[in-house]
């Protein structure tokens, strides 16, 4: 008599990865189906009155929010743990503070995340030992620079105001890290 072994293949993980992606996928699409059909349908809610929108909002938001930053962490998750993070503190090394603090606020502006998942990079490159003066501008920079930011305001108020948003967060999360570096 054999006994099974949970033996995971890279084949059988990229498979699970895929059913979890597609399940994540359905229950975002159904996430607004699901509260119309409770609240309208089985409650029998009004949900043009005030009372009936706002409790059909709620709890329709409350499920996306919930879904997006679910799907946020893992991705954040995946990405921090096959993220050379020792490689990434060897190549700063020899690079000076500026280039360092010019590279933190690079990588801050172009990763599309909020706070709320910058957060876990900030731990790991604290603790791959990146001088806490790199890591924090890059915590700063990530959720105040904003790339789609950017781009409503270049459309709406003209290239030059994005272009000063832009350089403006990005100067002041330079500083920040400057003023942390002195101590």
């Amino acid at each position: 008599m054999t006994s099974r072994t949970d033996v995971r293949t890279p084949t059988s993980l990229w498979l699970r990865l895929a059913g979890a992606a597609l399940a994540w996928v359905a229950l975002y699409q159904l996430n607004e189906r699901l509260w119309t059909w409770l609240f309208r349908d089985l409650a029998g809610l009004d949900l043009a009155s005030p009372l009936g929108g706002a409790v059909h909002f709620f709890f329709y938001d409350v499920g996306k929010l919930f879904l997006l930053l679910t799907g946020l962490m893992f991705v954040i998750g995946m990405l921090r743990a096959s993220f050379n993070l020792e490689r990434a503190r060897a190549y700063l090394e020899g690079k000076g503070l500026f280039v360092g603090l010019f590279l933190a606020v690079v990588l801050g502006v172009v990763t599309p995340f909020c706070s709320c998942s910058s957060i876990p990079l900030f731990m790991g490159f604290v603790a791959a030992g990146i001088p806490l003066s790199i890591t924090l501008t890059f915590l700063l920079a990530s959720p105040l620079v904003s790339e789609i930011a950017a781009i409503m305001i270049g459309d709406q108020f003209g290239w030059h105001i994005a272009g000063a948003y832009v350089l403006s967060g990005s100067v002041l999360a330079m500083a920040v890290g400057w003023v942390f570096s002195r101590f």
